[in-house]
């Protein structure tokens, strides 16, 4: 099944279209409502369904998005790997989930092993410290505001003392931007969490790895 959304407005050049299904990418200005997810969701969840995603434009001829879905139901597989077809598994990656609310963790793990990824959860950074899977391609998620260490004192140590590939903290206190520091390869996301857009920084962390 194909179908295909065009409009006839002012277009894209090569750079923007470059960026387009990047998670938080805007092309436009910042105070535009609008987080810049809607189209890496898009392409997100049309991977997981066996399809693809794709974008024609041009400066001054408007823009087409095609979307193709396979007819028959897509194979168990294709939910264990990032959308776009990039043949890298969900599984290549361990993520270290730390938060000292018991049902939050059990949330994070749960939605994040439902997503194909392998998890670890520690309620303290402490423990996390201490039983960190010194893997490549580790990344952590963590709350902000832990008993004893921080979730941004966690990674730090984790910085200097082992192997992470990259970080998300979330925190409830919406006063802190929400964002990506591409200098320590780390984001912040706001409670609650919304999973579309945790998956969305997750990929984004994991594409830039490779």
């Amino acid at each position: 099944m194909v179908f295909e959304v065009n409009d006839n407005g002012k277009g894209m050049d090569g750079a923007t279209l470059d960026q387009i299904f990047a998670p938080f990418y805007r092309n436009s200005r910042h105070n535009d409502p609008g987080l810049g997810l809607g189209l890496a969701i898009v392409r997100e969840l049309t991977g997981l369904m066996g399809g693809d995603c794709e974008v024609k434009s041009r400066p001054g001829h408007g823009t087409c998005f095609r979307v193709s879905l396979p007819a028959a139901k897509a194979p168990a597989t294709a939910t264990m790997q990032h959308a776009g077809n990039t043949g890298h598994s969900n599984r290549d990656h361990c993520l270290v989930v730390v938060e000292d609310h018991h049902e939050a963790r059990h949330w994070v793990c749960q939605t994040l092993t439902a997503w194909g990824y392998r998890v670890q959860g520690f309620a303290t950074a402490e423990q996390a410290v201490d039983q960190w899977p010194d893997l490549p391609d580790s990344l952590l998620v963590s709350d902000i505001h832990l008993p004893g260490m921080s979730g941004h004192g966690l990674f730090d140590v984790l910085q200097h003392r082992h192997s992470v590939a990259g970080g998300i903290l979330m925190t409830a206190n919406t006063a802190h931007p929400q964002g990506y520091d591409p200098a320590q390869r780390l984001w912040i996301l706001h409670k609650p969490l919304i999973p579309m857009r945790l998956r969305a920084a997750i990929m984004h962390l994991t594409r830039s790895e490779n």
